[in-house]
């Protein structure tokens, strides 16, 4: 008799542990794959979230996402498709550097709901802004690789010719006055020969 009740209350505490944890021994539904991974580091902007399980899973499946700042982000409602749940990072909203925790609820094939959560890091280095001298440095650059323009050189024989040359034309022009000047002073005399000659006519 007293082994009879020993071996009920034994069977009733094995029947009150799989009840009391059915996670546990039910919940084979584990994590496979995600996007980003855990302990990825995310350098360019992030659209989207996305898990994958090794079994399908329930349409009240979700998950968040919540910086280092206990800020939450804000998210499309889930997509669900087989053993992928997905969800769009609102548009317009910028992700800040830092480390985030994926948090995600499932329910399994069996029924249970399951938890689990990871993290990973966005890291995204901020664009230079463009300034003036940013602008200038290119056109800067340009100018200090173009070959500089030559400059005829001077020479003593090149200002010796051009000297000859500046004698030469001086020289022509005095020439060229002395002519001007003998034509004149020869029409001059002219003139007065025939003046003369006509007062001399007058008088006779």
């Amino acid at each position: 008799m007293i082994k009879k009740i020993g071996q009920q209350i034994i069977i009733g505490m094995l029947f009150a542990l799989v009840f009391a944890f059915p996670t546990t021994i039910f919940a084979h539904t584990q994590l496979e794959m995600s996007s980003p991974k855990e302990g990825e580091t995310v350098t360019t902007e992030l659209k989207d979230v996305s898990l994958q399980f090794n079994t399908n899973i329930e349409k009240l499946s979700s998950f968040k996402i919540i910086h280092e700042s206990k800020q939450e982000v804000p998210l499309d409602q889930t997509t669900i498709e087989g053993n992928t749940m997905t969800r769009h990072i609102m548009d317009g909203t910028a992700l800040e550097n830092g480390t985030y925790t994926v948090e995600w609820r499932i329910v399994g094939k069996d029924g249970h709901p399951i938890e689990g959560k990871y993290d990973f890091v966005v890291d995204i280095k901020a664009k230079e802004p463009v300034t003036e001298t940013n602008a200038k440095e290119p056109e800067i650059a340009d100018q200090e690789g173009a070959e500089p323009k030559e400059t005829p050189e001077v020479t003593s024989e090149t200002a010796s010719g051009n000297q000859a040359n500046t004698e030469s034309d001086i020289n022509q022009t005095g020439t060229n006055n002395i002519w001007i000047y003998f034509v004149v002073g020869i029409v001059i005399i002219l003139i007065v020969a025939g003046v003369g000659r006509g007062m001399t006519r007058r008088k006779k």
